[in-house]
């Protein structure tokens, strides 16, 4: 009932007239994951603002953290589930139906046994898998996110994600579902850039207000944050619910930190590159085109183009496309994509207001790299424009314009 909240249903408003019906009834109002805004919002609907509110610890130390960016999804999830889980209990969270069912076949395929479970189903066919699942050891459950609630299984050893959840907490709350046994339990997730499109494009086109879409993308941004963090996982993870935490020695960033560079320069060479495309061509493109630009590939699709020719062909070839990734992944977080990757307006960061296109997050000119030093042979960011709109006769779509002919 909470807007803040990442579930958030207009119907449970209704549930403010309770006090008015019924005050002489006590109420007491539960939640498993709220943040500081969620709760105190939660209060004030159901006036409960003078009530006593108790918060338990979020850490849940025998779970290990493990995120992993995407290459082949399916066979990375087969083989942490062959070397660090065989024969074990758990779960797997598919973003759709249709991949439930697909990933489902695979495992079995490999001789790992599993069971779709999703809303499409048969009433009768999600309770039979419900209760396998609960009863039988060693099984799977491939499912979306309908699957989980009332599940009380103690000894889940691994919940593992093949999407990016779309919030921090549906992320914990279905990764809260491994090792309520108390034993150790692994939270396992592989995570891409397309999960980021994939998810903005669903946050452009779902219900509500652009306050609510506003407030998806804070979701969504916060999820991002704790996949691309280099710090502790667990204390991130603690943070988004204004909990303090020690690093843990039991998440991957921990165990294994990873190596940072200053992608700095990096990144500004991946912004002018855009800027060019739209300047200079009109077209926008994905990142993997972008980045055969930055690396000086002259693919059949960027002699197609003519890519070749634009002054920031190879400009990048110092980097590796592992590098070009992130930074075109950091850019997407920070929300310094240019217009010509999105359709969204360009605004000034200088106004604090929404920069570039990309993310509903303030920046400021210090911060941002769209607004960030010079770099030799790199268009520095243009001034605050209106980006035109894809789709009008003349202009290319989100992919770019039909080749030469």
């Amino acid at each position: 009932m909470s807007q803040w909240g990442h579930d958030f249903r207009p119907d449970y408003l209704e549930l403010q007239v309770l006090h008015e019906r019924w005050p002489g009834v006590p109420r007491i109002a539960l939640t498993a994951t709220a943040t500081q805004a969620t709760r105190e919002e939660i209060a004030i609907r159901l006036k409960l603002a003078g009530a006593k509110m108790f918060v338990s610890s979020f850490d849940r130390p025998n779970i290990a953290y493990r995120i992993v960016g995407k290459s082949e999804p399916k066979r990375q999830m087969l083989s942490f589930l062959r070397t660090e889980h065989p024969g074990d209990a758990g779960i797997v969270y598919c973003l759709t139906r249709d991949s439930t069912e697909r990933i489902a076949e695979f495992l079995t395929d490999n001789g790992i046994p599993a069971l779709p479970y999703h809303a499409g189903l048969d009433t009768a066919t999600r309770a039979e898998h419900q209760a396998r699942f609960v009863r039988e050891d060693g099984l799977v459950m491939v499912a979306t996110i309908a699957f989980g609630m009332g599940i009380d299984k103690p000894d889940v050893r691994f919940v593992a994600h093949l999407d990016l959840p779309r919030s921090v907490e549906g992320y914990y709350q279905e990764t809260g579902r491994a090792g309520r046994d108390g034993q150790p339990a692994t939270a396992w997730l592989a995570y891409g850039l397309a999960d980021v499109v994939q998810q903005r494009r669903l946050i452009d086109g779902s219900d509500g207000d652009l306050a609510h879409r506003r407030r998806l993308q804070t979701h969504l941004d916060a999820m991002l944050a704790l996949c691309e963090t280099t710090e502790c996982r667990r204390t991130v993870l603690l943070a988004y619910f204004s909990e303090r935490g020690l690093s843990c020695s039991n998440c991957d960033t921990c165990l294994s930190p990873p190596q940072v560079w200053d992608g700095t320069v990096a990144a500004q060479k991946l912004l002018s590159t855009i800027v060019r495309l739209d300047r200079e061509r009109d077209q926008r493109f994905g990142a993997g085109q972008v980045i055969d630009i930055l690396l000086g590939r002259k693919t059949e699709r960027v002699s197609a183009y003519q890519h070749h020719e634009l002054k920031t062909f190879g400009i990048g070839a110092e980097l590796s496309e592992a590098n070009g990734a992130a930074s075109s992944a950091s850019s997407w977080r920070e929300g310094c994509w240019p217009c010509g990757a999105s359709t969204r307006r360009w605004r000034s960061p200088t106004r604090a207001r929404t920069c570039c296109a990309a993310s509903s997050r303030s920046c400021s000119a210090a911060t941002c790299p769209c607004r960030s030093r010079r770099v030799p042979g790199v268009v520095p960011a243009p001034e605050p424009h209106v980006a035109r709109r894809p789709g009008r006769p003349g202009r290319p779509g989100p992919r770019g314009s039909r080749p030469p002919t």
